[in-house]
């Protein structure tokens, strides 16, 4: 008899449970002690200028698929058919921290019984630790890449949709994942107390309204100014793309990208909706 098939019926289930889904624990914070382990996966040629630079993953999703179990006998196909019948929570949840308002630190928290990501609903929690330092935001404009907190969400967006949240088979690979839903929020650091920018000051003029007046030098940025950023970058590429506009390189690829998710993604700012 299997070793498996031995344990009592709860045991046994709490194994399977573990083994068709995925849990991790999000980054408290930027500190050092969070940044060990995390790494840029640079396994595809990305379209985003930035390549993965600057974006640092947890370690890799472990496989979530319950096939194997399924066809491994009758016992364990009914035992893993009733665990995944009593896990109810299907959508995927990742978490991405803004560490210092450059570096994104992504996180996979929950991913439930399912071979890939084609077709399932995304929630996005993006969380801040710290502002920028030094007036160095990837938020501002400077070149060569300009921007690069955008680049790097793009990247990463790109990444769930080429590859999800497995190894890819090459470094050209797009698997052509879409989602049947992507809710982006953006909230607020729980400190107490937290100084907040107002909503009317966008992420690339932060550090010069910081340096302007004394009150705002150590304010976060808004959460409802970072969603309203990221959803106007979405609906630039988009509208190329619908309009035909020829783009030179990583731009247009981007565009044709993030059409796959046009109709089905929603901002929000400590969950209200972001138009």
């Amino acid at each position: 008899m299997s070793p498996l098939l031995s344990l009592p019926q709860e045991l046994r289930d709490i194994i399977i449970k573990y083994s068709i889904t995925h849990h991790d624990i999000a980054a408290l914070d930027g500190g050092a002690s969070h940044r060990k382990g995390r790494v840029e996966l640079n396994d595809i040629e990305y379209f985003s200028r930035l390549q993965s630079h600057g974006v640092l993953w947890a370690p890799t999703v472990p496989s979530t698929d319950p096939i194997p179990l399924l066809l491994t006998c009758k016992q364990l196909h009914r035992d893993t058919l009733e665990v995944r019948r009593h896990i109810t929570h299907t959508k995927v949840e990742l978490d991405i921290l803004l560490v210092n308002e450059d570096e994104l630190w992504p996180t996979w928290t929950f991913v439930p019984p399912a071979p890939n990501i084609h077709g399932m609903a995304l929630n996005v929690t993006v969380r801040m630790s710290g502002i920028a330092t030094e007036g160095r935001s990837g938020f501002e404009e400077a070149p060569p890449q300009g921007l690069r907190s955008i680049w790097r969400f793009s990247s990463i967006l790109e990444r769930i949709l080429r590859c999800g949240w497995g190894a890819p088979k090459s470094v050209n690979v797009d698997e052509a994942m879409s989602l049947a839903r992507l809710d982006v929020n953006f909230i607020t650091p729980s400190l107490d107390p937290v100084n907040i920018l107002p909503e009317s000051i966008a992420p690339h003029y932060a550090c010069g309204e910081r340096a302007a007046n004394e009150m705002l030098k150590d304010a976060y940025l808004s959460p409802h100014a970072l969603a309203t950023t990221l959803a106007n970058w979405v609906a630039v590429a988009i509208i190329h793309r619908d309009m035909e506009i020829e783009f030179m390189g990583s731009e247009h690829d981007l565009a044709e990208l993030l059409g796959r998710i046009a109709n089905d993604i929603k901002f929000y700012a400590d969950g209200k909706d972001v138009p």
